[in-house]
């Protein structure tokens, strides 16, 4: 693969990562080893990476932890593999969204709905409905399964979800 290309895919790569909530080690670590096509141990990646060994096994660790790297043994030696269903890890990271940010933010909201005065009380319930929303979407996204998603004008339509 030209370097060139190959540069420009691991910063794309890296960018995608990040925007799954990744940091920065972590993300670059998932590019080398999306883009290389096998396994690599954790020497290679260092050399790979330039991060150090304890570098590279906190962020390995955190990559398994996410379901995005898989681990195996290989001639006595760990190998870590990128796993690249991007659509399962998509539905991985959203249910973790859903689960650690938006479900207690939505618990708080009713809560405080609740105990509010009528002004903040319709302000709330306002935000709360949005929030229900986006709960009801996720929700849908986490449940698929293989369907089929279309393009139409810069719009990208998943049967099911409106």
């Amino acid at each position: 693969m030209n370097d060139k290309i190959r540069g420009e895919l691991v910063l794309d790569l890296v960018v995608m990562a990040r925007y799954w909530g990744l940091s920065e080690g972590s993300s670059a670590i998932y590019a080398v080893l999306a883009l290389s096509g096998k396994s690599l141990n954790m020497n290679e990646l260092q050399k790979l990476t330039g991060y150090s060994l304890s570098s590279v096994s906190t962020h390995l660790r955190s990559l398994t932890e996410k379901y995005l790297v898989t681990k195996r043994k290989k001639e006595g030696v760990y190998v870590y593999t990128a796993e690249m269903d991007f659509e399962q890890i998509f539905r991985l990271l959203s249910k973790e969204l859903l689960d650690r940010n938006i479900l207690p933010l939505y618990r708080k909201v009713t809560e405080l709905r609740e105990s509010q005065e009528e002004t903040l009380n319709q302000h709330l319930s306002r935000l709360e409905e949005e929030m229900s929303k986006l709960i009801d979407y996720l929700t849908k996204i986490i449940a698929m399964r293989g369907e089929a998603h279309g393009i139409k004008e810069n719009q990208i339509l998943v049967p099911g979800v409106s």
